[in-house]
């Protein structure tokens, strides 16, 4: 998956005009968010009715189809869009010391960003229906539904992250932003969690869940396309995005 979403930046960052840019990451968000949700809802299904299996047999068939669709239609909508958008490289000789330096730092801190990010967001979608069935013993039915949803939320930090960077440019500015509204949100699950108030969680949760979405867009989408300029925007997805994996990694460890 790191692979393909590096790709599709690499690909977008050669195609897409800036003033298209916000539109493209909201588009992506949806993405991952739809898909999980679809994943989740199947193997729910099959396994009650059917065999897990079929929620392989499935998803290998999907994407058996969807890679005819793009290998048939690459020509028709890509080359085109490639020689509308034109994008100057820029080259190591043009680039100085200086800055060459401060994007090194930008990437340092947003790779631990991205770590402590999708040990947050994955760990919410991991543990949260645990939490709730051995602190609140709430019913299977909830634990499911909950893991549902708060992937679904993905779309509306997303969409939260792209209208709050037209006012407030800089990456490290809008994610701390979005990482201290999470520190609030969970404190207040860290008081309230004792004392029953398992609608008080849930929110809470799912706030967290949207908000750790709108930085995940930043790192993987967000920054790397707006950047294009000044360096190799897969190559950057791709570093970002391995810390990301890093983070999951952590979270359910």
């Amino acid at each position: 998956m790191s692979f393909l979403w590096t790709s599709l930046i690499k690909l977008l960052s050669e195609t897409i005009s800036k003033e298209k840019i916000g539109k493209a990451i909201v588009t992506m968000g949806t993405t991952v968010a739809i898909g999980t949700f679809l994943v989740y809802s199947l193997s729910a299904l099959f396994v009650a009715t059917l065999n897990y299996k079929f929620t392989f047999y499935v998803a290998s068939m999907i994407l058996l189809i969807v890679s005819a669709i793009w290998i048939f239609n690459y020509n028709r909508l890509v080359i085109p869009l490639k020689e509308e958008v034109r994008i100057k490289e820029v080259t190591n000789s043009n680039i100085n010391k200086d800055k060459i330096s401060s994007l090194g730092m930008l990437v340092v801190v947003l790779a631990i960003f991205a770590v402590a990010n999708n040990l947050i967001k994955d760990g919410l979608t991991v543990w949260t229906p645990d939490i709730l069935d051995s602190l609140y013993d709430t019913p299977s039915w909830l634990s499911i539904l909950l893991t549902l949803c708060l992937p679904i939320l993905a779309v509306f930090g997303t969409a939260l992250a792209v209208n709050l960077h037209k006012k407030i440019k800089d990456f490290i500015s809008l994610s701390t932003i979005l990482y201290a509204s999470s520190i609030i949100l969970l404190v207040i699950v860290m008081i309230f969690i004792k004392m029953d108030a398992v609608p008080v969680t849930i929110i809470c949760f799912a706030l967290t869940s949207c908000l750790m979405a709108g930085v995940n867009n930043i790192i993987t989408s967000m920054v790397p396309l707006e950047m294009k300029d000044k360096i190799n925007s897969g190559k950057l997805a791709g570093i970002l995005n391995g810390f990301c994996y890093l983070g999951s990694t952590l979270s359910a460890y």
